[in-house]
């Protein structure tokens, strides 16, 4: 398989988008991994840390938001390096990869900042 020509705006333009959409998708992961179990009366993110999918769920949060930031900077960097140039004829790829990766960019750290300072552990007695 032959490897795509990064010094082409076009293609580049095209991997914007590509690493748009799959920040959008972590985006999405990450804010159903933080707000499931969020009350909205109380404005806490609720969890158990004995539960299977609570040991995971903190892990979860960081690498998801990682992924989701480092994907939007990557997809904002292709697309604006690419947006005003003669050669490139798709330049709407270059504005929908920018215009994803900044939502992804931006709405990661809120989620993950939602997550640290509104996440609470259910405490179970034991008897």
């Amino acid at each position: 398989m032959k490897m795509p020509n990064f010094r082409l705006s076009e293609t580049q333009a095209t991997a914007s988008v590509v690493f748009g959409t799959l920040a959008i998708a972590a985006l999405i992961v990450l804010s159903a991994v933080v707000l499931k179990n969020f009350n909205t009366q109380t404005w806490t993110i609720l969890f158990k840390e004995t539960s299977t999918f609570g040991k995971y769920r903190k892990i979860l949060v960081f690498l998801f938001a990682t992924v989701s930031a480092m994907l939007g900077v990557a997809a904002v960097t292709m697309g604006f390096k690419t947006l005003g140039h003669k050669r490139n004829t798709k330049q709407s790829r270059s504005f929908l990869g920018m215009a994803a990766g900044g939502v992804a960019l931006a709405l990661a750290p809120v989620l993950l900042f939602m997550w640290i300072m509104r996440a609470e552990a259910i405490i179970i007695k034991v008897d």
